[in-house]
């Protein structure tokens, strides 16, 4: 008998579990739907500090469809801009690095003169190149070398013209710290690029890409002098003997 009455106890108490977990269900379905109605009709500040609201808590795919929103219902004036910029932000953040830089290259064409030129050109500049991008470059191969050189080619343009046109912005300052870095990151990448050629036998390829490195002035000394070496290793291959200042 105790047995019996056990097991309906615990059929009650499951069956009590399943009761309220499907009712909270369904009033959480009722309040997000409430929701989405109250966002749709909501006035375009609103929805734009709603949308404030979920960069600073990381939400992004909740930032991303309330930017559409906004730029489908409210395609024009300060805060569209303002959401389009927002949008670059978000789709980098969320790992969409192409939708990012063509959301970048659309806003610059079409607002070239735009009062937040600045922010832009540091965002297409950490967008292109991040400190950590080039992490994994001593072992990835000749493509991705090469494509990470570009990367950080167009990230250096991006923090010098934001540095020469406005030298008293914000994120100048940034700029000016994360330019050095993307030098020597240049540098560096075209050092292992030259060295990949080298070991692969391609000693003409090698001896240009490190001459990229020791006739700029830019460059760190450490890395001109290797490439020095390989220029000099690998005109010795070549069969060329003459000393390399």
């Amino acid at each position: 008998m105790f047995n019996i009455s056990r097991k309906k106890i615990i059929f009650y108490i499951i069956k009590y579990i399943f009761i309220l977990s499907l009712t909270l269900t369904i009033s959480s379905c009722t309040y997000n739907n409430h929701n989405s109605i109250n966002i749709l009709n909501e006035s375009e500040e609103l929805l734009y500090k709603e949308l404030k609201k979920e960069i600073s808590h990381k939400n992004w795919e909740k930032a991303k469809a309330l930017g559409k929103i906004i730029k489908r219902n409210y395609p024009s004036g300060n805060i569209y801009q303002n959401t389009l910029i927002d949008m670059i932000y978000i789709y980098w953040q969320e790992g969409s690095i192409e939708d990012s830089l063509n959301n970048i290259r659309k806003f610059q064409e079409r607002y070239p003169n735009h009062p937040k030129t600045d922010y832009i050109l540091y965002l297409k500049g950490r967008i292109n190149f991040t400190p950590t991008q080039s992490l994994f470059s001593k072992i990835t191969k000749q493509k991705l070398f090469e494509t990470d050189s570009q990367k950080m080619q167009i990230a250096y343009e991006c923090y010098k013209e934001l540095i020469k046109k406005f030298p008293t912005s914000i994120y100048a300052k940034e700029a000016k710290k994360l330019i050095q870095y993307t030098i020597d990151n240049i540098a560096r990448n075209e050092l292992y690029i030259a060295k990949y050629y080298y070991y692969k036998k391609a000693y003409l390829a090698s001896i240009n890409r490190a001459n990229e490195i020791a006739h700029n002035n830019n460059y760190d000394n450490k890395y001109k002098k290797e490439a020095i070496e390989i220029i000099t290793k690998s005109r010795k291959n070549l069969g060329i003997n003459q000393v390399i200042q």
